[in-house]
């Protein structure tokens, strides 16, 4: 094997053995140059202490109202586009997971009502009633109360492919395109491997809140967060799960609109996000909380109305007690917060995208 002669790149002939050192070598060149590169992108070291110059870099978004409404003016401005997405989705969501069961609905309302009066005074009763209402079935999404594994493969399937068509719509919108659904709907999805494989992992990012909520539940039953000592510790140890988690989710959240580019690969796709929140992450993190609690605030003053004007109307008409009117409700309501968030945060990422431009 030793006297088997090989053409270098140079053109020189040398051994085989010696062939493949070179090979090595240049591998191993090429990975000190990588990590060489991460390290010039990345100011952060472990045990020491990075200076307030490299660590903030500057983010001009504008305030929390004024760019929540250009998110909305984004919106408003294809209304058209974004109902009939709407439309169906909430069409295509009720046939595959159905809906909340109205028994349950109506069970829940007889029991707020039976232990109501021991809570609530006077005419903040019926208020405090439709807002537990709320967060009792806010949880299930206003789909059924358990879905089976084909249709959670369907709702990530689902969602993916709704993010893809709100990512595409904004991107030609921004660029002075006229958008239609049809259009949307037949071209948006090439990208969708890339993306599910940016989901993936996102979840493997998430296996320490999986871990930190199994321990939870088994602290729990075992009575071990009696003492003071140990729930400190615990709590500890779950804050820390749940800011590693949150830390490297953030940069995947970009990078689930960075893949939808034409051309980039997964691993691109996390490269650039990841340069994109450096020394901005806390900032990143508060607008995307921002944007769960305008949805949160905006089912709210859409819900509650709704429950207490059908409460009111079902002691009077007792067929309208017999229709879904809440279920429905809920369940456009979460759709319409999934659509206004997938626009928040692909307006967000172009909000990064301009800020570094106007260095």
């Amino acid at each position: 094997m030793n006297k088997q002669k090989i053409y270098s790149e140079d053109g020189e002939r040398v051994g085989f053995v010696y062939y493949l050192w070179i090979v090595f070598r240049l591998k191993i060149r090429k990975l000190i140059q990588k990590f060489k590169d991460f390290q010039s992108r990345r100011p952060h070291r472990s045990f020491k202490l990075t200076r307030h110059r490299d660590a903030v870099r500057q983010l001009k978004l504008p305030g929390y109202w004024e760019f929540t409404g250009s998110v909305w003016r984004a919106i408003k401005q294809n209304g058209r586009f974004f109902l009939s997405l709407l439309a169906i989705v909430v069409f295509f969501g009720i046939i595959t997971f159905g809906l909340l069961g109205q028994d349950f609905i109506n069970l829940l309302s007889d029991t707020l009502e039976g232990t109501g009066s021991n809570v609530f005074e006077g005419n903040w009763g019926e208020i405090g009633k439709a807002g537990l209402l709320l967060v009792s079935v806010f949880s299930t999404g206003g789909l059924s109360s358990s879905l089976t594994e084909l249709q959670q493969t369907w709702l990530v399937l689902g969602l993916v492919f709704v993010w893809l068509v709100v990512v595409w719509a904004l991107r030609s919108s921004l660029a002075g395109n006229k958008i239609k659904l049809r259009d949307a709907l037949y071209s948006a999805g090439s990208p969708v491997i890339s993306t599910l494989i940016i989901v993936m992992i996102v979840v493997v990012q998430l296996i320490p809140v999986m871990i930190s909520t199994i321990i939870y539940s088994a602290a729990r039953s075992t009575d071990f967060l009696t003492g003071g000592v140990e729930t400190m510790v615990f709590a500890a140890v779950v804050f820390l799960m749940l800011s590693l988690s949150l830390y490297w989710v953030t940069g995947s959240v970009l990078a689930l609109v960075v893949v939808a580019i034409p051309g980039v690969y997964p691993m691109q796709a996390i490269k650039i996000a990841g340069n994109m929140v450096i020394g901005r992450r806390v900032r990143v993190i508060l607008r995307v909380l921002w944007c769960l609690l305008v949805d949160l605030l905006g089912m709210l003053l859409v819900l509650v109305p709704v429950y207490l004007v059908v409460s009111g109307l079902s002691s009077v008409f007792e067929v309208v007690g017999d229709l879904a009117i809440i279920p429905f409700t809920l369940y456009v309501l979460v759709c319409s917060a999934v659509i206004f968030s997938f626009c928040y945060i692909y307006m967000l990422y172009r909000g990064i995208i301009d800020s570094d431009a106007k260095k």
